[in-house]
């Protein structure tokens, strides 16, 4: 009975060493072309996936999205955009996205468009209205948002729901 259970227990943890070693090969890496001086993703086997095409990109994936820029960086000319791990867009540079971020919450992307911040979810559907000069993170569910300086803090919830 005893080496049933190490033997379970062996087949257990091989299948998640297995199960960790499979989802780091899905895993992309950034890297920029001496060339072109472009940003393109390439996968552990260094096989270039998408070809170098963008100003910059993140380094890490968010499910296997990854932000990428176009446009001169930390310019006001830079554009935001997703891509998936095969290089297709799921939210393109047309939206005009001055920022996009990961947040801790896996499900939205905090953007800023036309100075003003709000949250999209990976449809490009928006949860919180992109009209707010502060926009906190996600804390404890909530979100904390102020149109102006002058106006009263209001809350949402991460489906966009205002709380009080």
């Amino acid at each position: 009975m005893k080496s049933l259970i190490s033997a379970v227990v062996l087949l257990f943890l091989v299948s998640c060493q297995v199960a960790t070693k499979n989802s780091k090969n899905n895993e992309l890496f950034a890297y920029r072309d001496s060339h072109s001086g472009k940003t393109g993703y390439k996968n552990i086997k260094n096989e270039v996936i998408v070809k170098p095409r963008f100003s910059s990109g993140t380094t890490f994936s968010n499910n296997g999205y990854y932000i990428v820029t176009r446009g001169k960086v930390l310019s006001p000319y830079e554009k935001f955009a997703i891509i998936d791990g095969n290089g297709n867009f799921v939210i393109n540079f047309s939206k005009g996205y001055q920022l996009i971020s990961f947040c801790k919450n896996k499900e939205l992307l905090k953007v800023i468009k036309a100075d003003k911040y709000g949250y999209i979810n990976f449809k490009n559907e928006v949860i919180i209205p992109i009209k707010f000069e502060q926009l906190s993170d996600v804390i404890n569910g909530k979100i904390a948002a102020k149109e102006n300086e002058s106006s009263e803090e209001i809350y949402f919830d991460v489906k966009g729901k205002r709380i009080k």
